[in-house]
């Protein structure tokens, strides 16, 4: 579990490294609800996400990467929570150049579970958003799988953009 832990944060600082070289747009925190589907949503109720992430680019495209962390309670009585760290990057699409504009977002990452021999997966996330000013209203669908289990959930969020109009 510790050498998964520490791959992670190392994969996370190469991202970070790899596009400190562009001009950050801004700085971007939010909070929502998770909702599970899929495999997952026959075990876990709806539950909570904090979100932390940076963009780089214009308006119209940029690059983001943000990290996930995600908490949902088990349908089961007696069992534990399941926690879910998510580590993205990928593009935003803004569908108009004004200060308020809907976009569209895609993104590649990481999808973790902390839990005693619990292991990570590929992920992928396709959602939308609509900002205007400094606050973001997001929705986005993760899902990753591995050894036929599939967890999916949906990202309900509302949070601010902080830094860098353009």
């Amino acid at each position: 579990m510790r050498r998964s832990t520490i791959g992670t944060l190392v994969l996370a600082l190469a991202m970070t490294t790899g596009v400190a070289r562009l001009q950050a747009q801004g700085f971007m925190i939010g909070a929502g609800a998770s909702i599970p589907s899929g495999d997952f949503g026959d075990e876990a109720k709806t539950g909570w996400v904090g979100t932390a992430g940076l963009s780089f680019g214009a308006k119209a495209l940029s690059f983001r990467i943000d990290g996930n962390y995600a908490q949902n309670s088990s349908k089961f009585d007696g069992e534990e929570s399941s926690k879910m760290i998510l580590g993205l990057g990928g593009i935003e699409f803004g569908l108009g150049q004004k200060a308020s504009h809907p976009y569209l977002v895609g993104e590649a990452g990481y999808m973790r579970f902390t839990c005693d021999g619990c292991s990570g997966a590929f992920a992928w996330a396709a959602g939308a958003g609509f900002t205007t000013g400094s606050i973001f209203v997001e929705g986005r669908y993760v899902s990753a799988s591995k050894d036929g289990f599939t967890t999916s959930t949906i990202l309900a969020e509302v949070g601010l953009r902080l830094g860098k109009k353009k």
